[in-house]
């Protein structure tokens, strides 16, 4: 099974957050790109 993720970072959002909470999300999200599926892989097909 294949998915796909997008993200959206709303402007006004992301300034009302705390220098700490900008980093917690931050971090959630460089996890993610680090394992998005639990094997390590992000699949790259053809440009279509």
């Amino acid at each position: 099974m294949k998915d796909l993720v997008l993200m959206y970072a709303d402007p006004a959002a992301t300034e009302a957050l705390t220098t700490a909470e900008r980093a917690e999300v931050f971090h959630r999200r460089e996890a993610f790109h680090q394992d998005p599926d639990g094997t390590g892989e992000m699949l790259n097909g053809p440009r279509t």
